[in-house]
C-alpha cells in the first residue's frame, strides 16, 4: 500500500511540474489565434482602426466561404515573446506558431505571419476534402506575386495580409468580391483566449494539489495505524 501511495505522490508531482510548460507557449500571438483569427501586432506597430476593420472583413468573408485563415501581424520583437530571434524569419515563426496552436486542438486553417521582412505560412488547409499540412511548394504558390510589406508599420503589414488572404481564397476556388464590408472588433472580432486557458491551467493545478493532499493523508493514516499496532504489540509483549 505504501508503494502505491508513493507512486501516486510521484505522479502528482510530475503532473504539477508539467502544467507550467504547457501554458508557457512563449508568445502573445498564440493566445489571440487559439480562438480568434487575427493577432493585430503590438502597440509599437499599431494597425489603424480602418485598416484593421478591412482585414477583419476579408477574414470573415473568406471564412464564410469555407476558407478560414489565421493571421499574425508581427511588427517587432515584442510580438514574438520568448522568440525575438525569429523576427527576420517569418516562415520559421509561422511553423512555430502553428505547432503551438496544435497543442490544444487540431489546427483547421492556414496560419499567415507577416512581419517587416516577409511572409510565412504554416498550419493546415482543406484540399480534396481532406485536412492537410501546407507544404513548402504550396506556400510558394500562396504568396506568389504578393509583394512584401511596404514598411514596418502596422497598416503595411495588414495590407499585405489582405492580399495573402484573398489569394488563398482564390486558389481554393472561392475568390472574394472586390468590395467587402469592414468588420470591427466589436462586430465580429475575437478576444485572446489566454484568460480561458489560464483558468484551465489553474483548475489542473488545483486538481493535482488535491490529489497530492489526498495521497499524503492516506499515507499519514496508514503510518498512524501501523504505529498503533506496533505499540499495542509491544504492550502485549510486556504483559506476557
Amino acid at each position: 500500500m505504501r508503494k502505491l501511495v508513493l507512486a501516486v505522490l510521484v505522479a502528482s508531482v510530475a503532473a504539477l511540474a508539467s502544467v507550467q510548460p504547457a501554458r508557457a507557449d512563449g508568445d502573445p500571438a498564440s493566445d489571440f489565434l487559439y480562438t480568434g483569427d487575427l493577432y493585430p501586432a503590438s502597440i509599437a506597430s499599431p494597425v489603424s482602426r480602418d485598416v484593421e476593420a478591412q482585414l477583419r472583413g476579408v477574414l470573415r468573408a473568406a471564412a464564410k466561404r469555407g476558407v478560414p485563415v489565421k493571421v499574425a501581424l508581427i511588427g517587432g520583437a515584442q510580438d514574438l515573446g520568448q522568440f525575438p530571434q525569429l523576427l527576420r524569419t517569418p516562415q520559421r515563426y509561422a511553423a512555430l506558431l502553428s505547432s503551438e496552436l496544435t497543442l490544444y486542438r487540431r489546427l483547421r486553417a492556414p496560419v499567415v505571419v507577416v512581419d517587416p521582412f516577409g511572409i510565412g505560412i504554416g498550419g493546415n488547409e482543406r484540399r480534396g476534402g481532406k485536412l492537410v499540412a501546407v507544404t513548402a511548394a504550396r506556400r510558394k504558390l500562396l504568396v506568389r506575386g504578393v509583394p512584401p510589406p511596404a514598411g514596418p508599420q502596422g497598416d503595411a503589414l495588414a495590407r499585405t495580409a489582405i492580399l495573402v488572404v484573398r489569394q488563398i481564397a482564390r486558389l481554393e476556388g472561392h475568390p472574394l468580391p472586390a468590395q467587402i464590408a469592414p468588420v470591427t472588433l466589436a462586430e465580429g472580432g475575437t478576444a485572446p483566449a489566454s484568460s480561458g486557458r489560464k483558468i484551465s491551467s489553474w483548475l489542473l493545478v488545483g486538481g493535482v494539489a488535491a490529489l497530492f493532499f489526498a495521497s499524503w493523508l492516506v499515507f499519514e493514516v496508514i503510518a498512524i495505524r501501523r504505529e498503533r499496532r506496533e505499540t499495542a504489540r509491544g504492550a502485549g509483549d510486556v504483559d506476557e
